[in-house]
This record gives structure tokens, C-alpha cells and sequence, in this order.
């Protein structure tokens, strides 16, 4: 299937497409034997996360990680992950410059491993967080991890420890209690990993790859740190998480620039429209998985600086939820390095556009307001 693009000056624009037909020719381009109907209808997402793996993967650890993918999340996990490779590919993102895994002569290879470790494990805590009240006296990171019996501490060599450990503590003190899935998920899967790698041939050495498993865990104990809101900050004062607080000098926003792998995967689990429409199932009508992807629409627009995502619902309901969501207090604007505005396009189709700058960590609001 040959995708329709148009030429326009600077810029590469695709006309829009369902993401159901972009699914159908990424996953023949994986020559994988699955189609968007056997993942979303026939429910075999858990089966191909699983295959994503060579058999090296395979084992206790990190085979325990794969089978508590809760049903749900695992098809909205592999609709993240076809969408990041999308935007990957049709805006072009260069990850040239990107970290190698040792030995490897092109970053394709290290950017595939690191995606599906990255975006098919981010969920992996959410079995844990939805029994949380179960953890509730492991009121330290620390005693989680000795509860959990891990023998692999990421806090030891994470950047982020006093970050991850703040946030931690707000979470399992919270009323309600809980125990955030990307910190927990980021501890299993450093866990499996570093497990992995002593007991197998398939890392030439630890000492080599731990900085690679600390990137993979860390970008995902990160990605599920909310903001501070108007209603919440006083409880961010308490546990001193300046970083997360909107406004304060230490606040920071995520920028492709900064971290394209934690921006990414932020990124895609903010938008997929798998996870904003059929979790909970928050409409009267209830909608299928497929009936969501086939109604979803996107054009990729590449300038030099400047990324553009234009998402198109055939329904007002999805278009409305969508941008409010978007513009929301805590919406994808207050830490994301994005700008989101809504148009009508040709066919008369509220559409949401996201900009996204590659360049630099300045706002794209103040100088994309016209793209």
C-alpha cells in the first residue's frame, strides 16, 4: 500500500490516514505474522510483545515481566509502539546521533532494541499499582525493593534516584495509596535485565550495558510523573518535587532535544487513541478497538525544524475529548515541549495539530502559532 504524500515547498506533507491502514503496512514491513485484526480484534497483543523478543529473553525475569501485561494495556502498549515507529519513520527523526548499543555500526539497530524494551515494558507496574493498597507500608523505595526481592537496585545507578524516590514517597502516601507502575515497572525490568545479562551470553558484558539498562528504566520510572495543578501544589511542596511544579525554576519541560527517548514514549502514551478512548470504557456506546484505529486519521507534515502531527476523529465526541484533554491544566502542553491547536480540515473534520520542535528547548508555542 503505497501511502499518498504531497510536495509543498520546505515541507513533506502526507495526506491524512487512518491509523489502521498505517498498523496494516507497518507490521507487513516487520514481516510479522500478525495483522491489526488478529492484535486489536482477535486480543493477541500479549502474543506479540512476547514475539518481539528472541528466546535469549525468554527466561524467568524477564518472562514474568511480559505475562503480567494486564489485557488492556497491552493493546494499547502495542498501539504505542507502532505509533512511535511511525512517527519515526514518516517525520523522518534523525537517530543518527542517538546512543549505540556497544558494537553496533548504525543507530537503527540500537533504536529498535531500545523502543521495544522501552515502549513494550513502560507498563509493566500496572498489575502492582492496581493493587496498591497491598504495598501501602513500604513507605520507602528501599523497603519496595526488599519487599519485592530484587536483587538489582536501579537507584544505585539512576541519575534521577532523588527524583524517583520523592515521587515514590507522594504516591504510597497519597489518599488514595499508589504505587506508581512506572517506578515499579522501571524496577522489575532493571531487575530482569541485569538478571538477563548475568546468567546469559546475549550481553558481551555488564559492565558495557549497564548504562543502557539504566537509560531503558529510567526514561520509563519517568514517564508517569504528573505535574503539579492548581489544587495539587502544596502537596508537591511537601515532598519538595520543585521539578514537577509548573513555574518554578527547576521545573522542567520534556524536549525532544533533551531526551528524545523519554520524549517519545511520553509522547505516544499520551495520544494513543486506544488508551483515550476505550480505557474504561468512558462512552455510552461503548467503541471497539478497530472501529477507534479505523476512525483515527493522521498527517505528518515535515519541515526542517519543526515536526507537525495532525490527528482527525470521524467524531465530534473524540475530537472534544481530545483537545480538552490537550489544553487541559495538565494537559500534554504543560510538559511536553509541544504546541496544540484545532482546525477544520478539507473535509470539514475538527482536526488537533501538534508541533513538535526538534531543535532546541525553546516553546514552540510563541514561534510555530502559525505552522
Amino acid at each position: 500500500m503505497e501511502l499518498n504524500t504531497q510536495e509543498n515547498g520546505s515541507s513533506r506533507m502526507h495526506s491524512f490516514v487512518s491509523l489502521f491502514n498505517y498498523y496494516s503496512k507497518t507490521l507487513r514491513d516487520k514481516s510479522t505474522k500478525y495483522s491489526v485484526n488478529d492484535l486489536f480484534a482477535e486480543r493477541k497483543a500479549n502474543d506479540f510483545i512476547r514475539e518481539c523478543f528472541s528466546e535469549e529473553y525468554k527466561v524467568s525475569k524477564i518472562k514474568h515481566c511480559i505475562n503480567i501485561i494486564t489485557p488492556f494495556r497491552a493493546l494499547h502498549t502495542v498501539s504505542a509502539y507502532l505509533l512511535g515507529l511511525n512517527i519515526k519513520d514518516r517525520l523522518q527523526i534523525d537517530t543518527r546521533n542517538w546512543r549505540r548499543l556497544p558494537g553496533e555500526k548504525s543507530s537503527k539497530g540500537s533504536f529498535e532494541l531500545f523502543w521495544s524494551l522501552i515502549c513494550l515494558f513502560h507498563d509493566i507496574g500496572y498489575e502492582y499499582e492496581e493493587s496498591s493498597e497491598k504495598y501501602k507500608s513500604n513507605e520507602t523505595i528501599d523497603g519496595l525493593i526488599l519487599y519485592l526481592n530484587l536483587e538489582y537496585n536501579l537507584l544505585e545507578e539512576s541519575k534521577y534516584k532523588e527524583l524517583i524516590s520523592k515521587y515514590y514517597k507522594k504516591r504510597i502516601s497519597g489518599k488514595p495509596v499508589y504505587l506508581d507502575h512506572g517506578i515499579v515497572g522501571a524496577l522489575l525490568l532493571y531487575d530482569a535485565l541485569m538478571d538477563l545479562a548475568e546468567n546469559s551470553q546475549i550481553y558481551s558484558s555488564i559492565k558495557e550495558y549497564k548504562s543502557f539498562f539504566v537509560k531503558i528504566c529510567d526514561t520509563i520510572a519517568l514517564h508517569n510523573m504528573w505535574r503539579a495543578s492548581t489544587d495539587t501544589i502544596d502537596e508537591y511542596k511537601l515532598y519538595s518535587l520543585r521539578e514537577l511544579i509548573p513555574g518554578n525554576d527547576q521545573h522542567h519541560i520534556i524536549f525532544y532535544k533533551d531526551d528524545p527517548l523519554l520524549f517519545l514514549l511520553a509522547f505516544v502514551d499520551t495520544i494513543d487513541p486506544i488508551k483515550a478512548f476505550c480505557r474504561d470504557r468512558r462512552y455510552r456506546d461503548p467503541v471497539t478497538e478497530i472501529s477507534v484505529l479505523e476512525n483515527t486519521y493522521v498527517r505528518f507534515v515535515n519541515r526542517t525544524r519543526v515536526k507537525k502531527l495532525d490527528l482527525s476523529y470521524n467524531s465530534p465526541e473524540f475530537t472534544s475529548f481530545a483537545y480538552k484533554n490537550a489544553n487541559s491544566e495538565s494537559g500534554i502542553m504543560s510538559w511536553l515541549g509541544v504546541f496544540v491547536r484545532n482546525f477544520k480540515n478539507s473535509q470539514g473534520n475538527e482536526t488537533l495539530s501538534i508541533s513538535i520542535n526538534l531543535d532546541g528547548s525553546a516553546s514552540v508555542e510563541s514561534k510555530d502559532r502559525k505552522l
